[in-house]
C-alpha cells in the first residue's frame, strides 16, 4: 500500500520538505517526524507529527503529513479523521483537499473523492487546477457507471430484508442508508448495543454494483479481508464459490468471533454477519446454517 499511495503524494510531499531557518518546538518535531516517515516507520512519524501538532497547532503540514502517516500505519480511519480536521482548521489550504481525494481514489469510493476534489477545485491556485481537470472528468464518468438507489428504493430493501430472527428479542439498532449501500445491524432487545454491551449482533450490509461478476465479489472479498488484517483479527473461508463466500473471523484485541456470509443478490452483494461473544458449538453451528438462509428481495 506504501507505494501505491505514496507515488501519489509525491509531488505534494516535496512542498512539505522545505528546511526551517528558525526551528521551534513544533518544527523540530516536524523534522523528527519527516525523518521517520522517510524511513517507513510510520509508528514514530505519528508520535512525531501529533508532537509536533500539540507544540504549534498553526502547523497545517503537520496534519497533513499526520494523516498520510495514519493511513500508513493501518490506521486510515483517524488518518481521515485528521484529515477533514486540517480542512476544517484551515479551509483555504488545498493539499488535505487533494490527499483525502486519491485516498479515497485508492479506495474505490469515487463518490467521495470527487467530492474532495471538487472542493479543493475552488481553493487551487490555477496552474495546480489544471492538472486535476481531467481527473474530475474521469470521475464524473465512473460515477455514472455505478448503480446507485433512490430513498424509496432504500426503504424497499430495509423492509424486505428476510432474517432469521425472532422479532420480539430483537430489534433495529442501527440502519445506514448511503449513496452504494443500506446497513441494518439488529441487537437483542436485552442488551445495549451504543454502550458495547452486547453478546449477539447481525449486520447485514447491501452493496450495489453495477454487475454481479467474479471481479466485483473479489473487489468485496479482498476489502473485508484487508479490514480484519488491519483490526488484528484472522478470516477462514468456510465454504466458498465463485461469488460467495462463507466465512468465520476471530477478532482479538475485541475478543469476539463473526460468522459472515457474502452473496450476490439482483443488483449488487449483501453482506450479512453475526456477532458474537460467547457461544456454545451447537449455537455457532446453528447460526451458520441461519446466515446461509438469509436472503433480500426487491434489490
Amino acid at each position: 500500500m506504501f507505494l501505491k499511495f505514496s507515488t501519489a503524494l509525491v509531488g505534494i510531499f516535496i512542498l512539505f520538505s522545505q528546511p526551517a531557518f528558525a526551528l521551534d518546538e513544533g518544527e523540530a518535531a516536524y523534522n523528527a517526524g519527516m525523518r521517520a516517515y522517510n524511513r517507513q516507520e510510520f509508528q514514530n512519524a505519528v508520535f512525531a507529527f501529533e508532537n509536533s501538532i500539540s507544540y504549534d497547532p498553526s502547523l497545517y503540514k503537520s496534519y497533513c503529513m499526520l494523516a498520510m502517516s495514519y493511513i500508513l500505519n493501518d490506521e486510515p480511519a483517524r488518518g481521515v479523521k485528521t484529515y477533514r480536521e486540517a480542512i476544517q482548521k484551515f479551509p483555504t489550504e488545498w493539499n488535505a483537499y487533494i490527499l483525502l481525494a486519491e485516498y479515497y481514489e485508492t479506495q474505490q469510493n469515487h463518490s467521495e473523492a470527487l467530492s474532495y476534489y471538487l472542493q479543493a477545485s475552488d481553493v487551487l491556485p490555477p496552474k495546480e487546477a489544471k492538472k486535476y481537470i481531467k481527473k474530475i472528468n474521469d470521475l464524473k464518468e465512473k460515477q455514472k457507471e455505478e448503480w446507485t438507489v433512490s430513498e424509496s428504493e432504500k426503504e424497499k430493501i430495509i423492509s424486505n430484508i428476510l432474517t432469521p430472527l425472532d422479532l420480539s428479542k430483537w430489534r433495529v439498532a442501527l440502519v445506514e442508508k448511503k449513496e452504494t449501500a443500506v446497513h441494518v445491524v439488529y441487537a437483542l432487545k436485552s442488551e445495549n448495543y451504543k454502550a458495547g454491551k452486547w453478546s449477539q449482533i447481525l449486520d447485514i450490509t447491501c452493496t450495489y454494483m453495477p454487475k454481479q461478476d467474479k471481479a466485483h465479489f473479489d473487489q468485496i472479498n479482498e476489502w473485508m479481508a484487508t479490514n480484519y488484517r488491519r483490526n488484528n483479527a484472522d478470516m477462514d473461508t468456510i465454504v466458498r464459490t465463485d461469488i460467495s463466500r462463507l466465512y468465520e473471523v476471530n477478532m482479538h484485541e475485541k475478543k469476539t468471533q463473526i460468522i459472515g456470509h457474502i452473496f450476490p443478490a439482483p443488483k449488487g452483494f449483501c453482506i450479512a454477519q453475526f456477532n458474537y461473544k460467547k457461544l456454545s458449538a451447537k449455537e455457532k453451528e446453528n447460526w451458520i446454517d441461519d446466515i446461509r438462509k438469509i436472503n433480500v428481495r426487491n434489490f
